[in-house]
């Protein structure tokens, strides 16, 4: 997807590039192009982030789940955060390279004395949101700034790109206005900013998912686990209101004074219209709201999200890591009212006995869903690998659904691979939201 979006955008510049006769013989003019270049490419990322980290179902349906949706986003991000430094090194690369005479030197503006008004917003509008994205971006991708910390800065992103996106209008009409930019280019970055600045605005305002979101409180609370295995609370909502679900969906929880967070839906009631959670302790975040939630606690449910259904394959592993095992647990639910079901092998697997505290819930539903259910406790015995895995399938012709951390879902893939599977067929729910 990033790379046919940079193929589109290159297409629409180079036409102004290539027919402009200055670019070989003019310093100036071709640094001119390519900061042009850079920052199209730099609004077309910015859009697309945007638009990816607004949750609707038609962009969910097109990524093909919310989950590879802000993995994209993500990429949109970084792609971003080079295409701003290499903006920022032209221009400042250009101007060092004109005072020391190696570039001819602009020409004259058009008009006399101080630049109007606008175009002073502009420059200063350049400054600040170069500084804003920097930070977005770099409190992004460093891990060891915390989770709440990174939301509580990355929601000001709006304003970064209202102040960039009056930048990039602002010089894309006066590059339109003296031939540096051709029609079809400029047509193209007046519909990414627009969509930009109200999508940025609307974010501003809270409406991200507004139309999904269902007003409840907690009535039940169970925990489980401790420090050293990871605390995990089961909590159970009454919602004033029904939502759409489907099975090993997720849906966002808000607190009060805390930005919403998605967690998977272990079942959905939608006579009594209530819902139950499972949440591990993973971060601060997560840690402090296993420990504090509690029964009547207002909370706001935005959801169902998520494509991670059951498949028509009609041999199937089922694998669940640690909290990974949710989704797996709504799906047996689904499975048991199903006429037409597939042979399927689920794993749970955990550190140890003592973590595997869906075991007896799992252990009924599955002899309900006529579903063989493996339990597997790495300090008993070997961790799950892909060789046990297809001893016991006893052929390559299935499906795996894995959820867990990312680091087994790469050692089980590799695994796989070594005894012939095409994994193609390994579907996974990833969800890192930085």
């Amino acid at each position: 997807m990033l790379f046919k979006f940079i193929v589109f955008l290159t297409l629409l510049w180079l036409p102004s590039f290539i027919l402009d006769p200055e670019v070989g013989s003019n310093l100036f003019v071709l640094r001119k192009h390519l900061v042009i270049y850079s920052g199209t490419l730099l609004l077309g990322f910015i859009f697309a982030a945007t638009l990816l980290a607004f949750r609707f179902q038609w962009v969910e349906k097109w990524v093909d789940g919310l989950d590879k949706g802000y993995q994209w986003h993500k990429q949109f991000g970084l792609a971003a955060g080079i295409a701003l430094l290499v903006h920022w090194l032209l221009i400042v690369g250009g101007e060092m390279l004109i005072e020391r005479g190696l570039m001819p030197p602009p020409p004259p503006p058009p008009f006399t004395g101080e630049p109007p008004l606008f175009i002073k917003v502009a420059l200063t509008f350049a400054d600040v949101s170069l500084y804003a994205f920097a930070l977005v971006i770099l409190v992004a991708v460093i891990d060891a700034i915390s989770y709440r910390q990174f939301q509580r800065i990355h929601k000001w992103s709006g304003v970064a790109i209202i102040v960039g996106v009056v930048h990039a209008l602002v010089f894309a009409l006066l590059n339109f206005g003296d031939g540096k930019m051709n029609i079809a280019l400029f047509g193209v970055i007046v519909a990414l900013g627009l969509g930009a600045l109200i999508l940025a605005m609307a974010s501003l305002f809270g409406r991200i998912g507004k139309r999904r979101q269902v007003n409840g409180k907690v009535i039940e609370v169970t925990r489980y686990g401790n420090e050293k295995s990871g605390r995990v609370a089961r909590i159970k909502v009454q919602l004033d209101a029904p939502i759409r679900y489907r099975e090993a969906q997720f849906a966002y929880l808000g607190f009060a004074g805390e930005a919403p967070h998605p967690f998977t839906i272990l079942n959905y009631d939608a006579a009594s219209q209530q819902v139950v959670f499972a949440i591990k302790a993973l971060g601060d975040f997560t840690r402090d709201l296993v420990e504090q939630v509690h029964i009547e606690q207002p909370v706001r449910v935005e959801g169902g999200y998520g494509r991670f259904q059951t498949s028509a394959k009609s041999r199937q592993v089922w694998i669940g890591a640690g909290i990974g095992i949710t989704p797996m647990i709504s799906r047996l639910s689904a499975i048991s009212a199903a006429q037409a079901k597939p042979q399927i092998d689920l794993y749970y697997a955990v550190a140890a006995k003592t973590e595997a505290y869906f075991a007896d819930e799992l252990t009924q539903l599955a002899e309900r869903a006529g579903v063989t259910l493996h339990l597997v406790y790495a300090d008993e015995h070997a961790p799950l690998n892909g060789r046990t895995i297809v001893e016991q399938v006893s052929h390559l012709d299935f499906e795996v659904s894995f959820c867990g951390p990312q680091a087994f879902a790469d050692a089980l893939k590799t695994q796989l691979i070594e005894q012939g599977f095409n994994t193609t067929h390994f579907r996974q729910e990833a969800f890192v939201l930085r």
